[in-house]
């Protein structure tokens, strides 16, 4: 196997089978070779025209402002009718609740009126900003009808005893009570791809021995230098090479993130990729499925497909670093077989850790970058200001990065199992009581949205005092024992990212693609993660 520290070069496609099915990835046949060439690695990129795009014509520009403009005009007439009917939707799941009769009658008028204000809100906001859906908005509903959601039992009972846990405080119960809420859930769909995982463990000896491998694998910050090494000068050298195109056009999926991450993989982990670039679509499509968990059917055969050739590959490379001479630990791989010398766990061990880690910043940053896009001039401006500082200034750019992630986190929702039954609000008329071997789904995206906990919530701020280590951190990377592992490694990747990208004057790209775009519906994974986002760059 090639040394972590080499850096890309370019292969033709592979003539063997590709495992995992599908079409061979778009993403740039790359492999690591040279880590100081990174201005002729981002040569290579740029040089497969993946950002080049066509503007809208101006009568294509008129047809697409005309809808928008209808969008808005209909939204405050629409959306009040909407929000009634979830109001409704609501108020007769309530009837279900413990209270008396008399309470459970009146809710329905109180929630249909309650539902048509928030619609016409949402619909004047919609008006105003251009989209319909408003998770701060939302949230407020939730968490003052519903903050434990659970559906009549007559339906609950089939269908696992599904129960919903939005506010702050409530998520982060579950997360941080492995005895009650279990993490079994998970077991199965790893078993099932990637192989036994300690996310899917229990408490005890077994979740400390192979948490300690993962760890041991993630590393300390002077670690996550090594990534630091690597990341900034791609994404810069990818940002300028692309800032010289005569469209000065960027696709922030395939010329920006996917070979960031690709390198990442090689630079901190260890982890080369195949000839036809397999990688990032069998961790995209085992991580999709993970922790998704209503995902099944095609999905799932897709996703053992994936897992079976992403294991081989992990194994077939484990098996060439434990038979090379030992040298000073510099990758995650390295630091594995210091912890634990059989490959069969390393390998399921990495598997777990790159699945749970790139796939979500797939996933994140596409949406970071969306809405920092949207930002008013005045915290534009600041943040390019600090994107332009020195390294003392990368405080300030990561704080947008939390905040931006604490909009969209990813997952946006995290599932348990009740070992036993569990009462919130316990003793109060409210109280909502979760039966044993229900099925609960925590949703950080509606946690983060607690007005409790994050002051005027709806509101971009990136000043608020609630980063890593403070009571009110967002739940963007989970929490408890189960907490993302690398957590501080995707903050750094995404960090250096933007970093890269906001330092120059970035506008959304007038034509299709200006706002992130999936691929086609059904297509696995390409239909479930952004494929293109156009931006111009100057």
């Amino acid at each position: 196997m090639r040394d972590a520290g080499t850096a890309f070069r370019e292969l033709g496609p592979d003539s063997g089978e590709r495992g995992g099915g599908g079409p061979p990835s778009h993403r740039p046949s790359l492999l690591l070779e040279n880590p100081r060439d990174w201005i002729s690695v981002a040569a290579q990129v740029i040089a497969q025209e993946r950002g080049v795009a066509r503007r809208w014509s101006w009568p294509l520009t008129l047809i697409a402002a005309f809808r928008g403009g209808v969008r808005r005009l209909l939204a405050p007439l629409v959306a009040p009718s909407a929000g009634a009917l979830l109001g409704a939707v609501l108020a007769l799941a309530a009837t279900s609740s413990s209270t008396s009769w008399p309470a459970r009658l009146w809710r329905l008028p109180l929630a249909l009126l309650e539902g048509a204000i928030g619609g016409l809100v949402a619909g004047l906001r919609t008006a105003v900003k251009g989209r319909l859906f408003d998770a701060a908005l939302v949230a407020t509903v939730v968490h003052r009808w519903r903050p434990i959601f659970t559906l009549p039992k007559s339906l609950t009972h089939h269908l696992f005893g599904l129960v919903f846990v939005t506010r702050y405080d409530d998520v982060k119960k579950v997360l941080g009570d492995g005895k009650v809420f279990a993490v079994d859930v998970y077991d199965e769909r790893m078993r099932a791809t990637i192989g036994a995982f300690f996310l899917g463990f229990p408490p005890g000896q077994l979740y400390q021995a192979e948490q300690e491998i993962g760890r041991r694998g993630v590393g300390d910050i002077k670690d996550l230098r090594r990534t630091q090494s690597c990341v900034e000068p791609l994404s810069r050298a990818l940002v300028a090479a692309a800032s010289r195109r005569p469209s000065h056009t960027l696709d922030v999926v395939s010329e920006l993130l996917h070979p960031v991450l690709t390198a990442n993989l090689e630079c901190f982990f260890g982890l080369s990729d195949t000839k036809d670039q397999r990688v990032q679509t069998w961790i995209q499509t085992v991580s999709f499925y993970i922790f998704n968990f209503w995902v099944g059917g095609p999905y799932r055969t897709a996703a053992v497909q994936a897992g079976a050739a992403l294991g081989g590959h992990l194994l077939e490379v484990v098996n060439e670093r434990a038979q090379a001479p030992r040298r000073v630990p510099i990758d995650a791989i390295d630091r594995m077989l210091a912890a634990n010398q059989d490959p069969a766990v390393i390998a399921r061990t990495l598997g777990g850790v790159v699945a749970g880690s790139t796939g979500p910043i797939s996933v994140v940053f596409p949406d970071v970058v969306n809405q920092l896009l949207d930002l008013p001039p005045a915290h534009r401006r600041r943040l390019q200001a600090a994107c332009l500082s020195s390294d003392e200034s990368d405080k300030t750019v990561e704080k947008y990065v939390i905040e931006a992630v604490r909009l969209a986190p990813a997952p946006p929702l995290i599932y348990r199992h009740a070992a036993a039954a569990y009462a919130f609000c316990g003793g109060k008329k409210t109280a909502t009581v979760i039966e044993s071997g229900a099925f609960v789904v925590t949703v950080p995206l509606m946690a983060n949205f607690d007005a409790t906990h994050f002051a005027r919530p709806a509101l971009f701020d990136p000043d608020r005092n609630d980063g890593p280590g403070s009571s009110h951190e967002p739940l963007s990377f989970g929490s408890g024992q189960h907490a993302c592992l690398g957590k501080y490694m995707g903050l750094l990747l995404l960090t250096e990212m933007v970093k890269a990208l906001f330092a120059r004057d970035v506008r959304r790209f007038p034509g299709p693609a200006r706002r992130p775009t999936k691929g086609p519906a059904g297509q696995m994974p390409e239909g479930d993660f952004a494929q293109r986002f156009i931006v111009e760059i100057w």
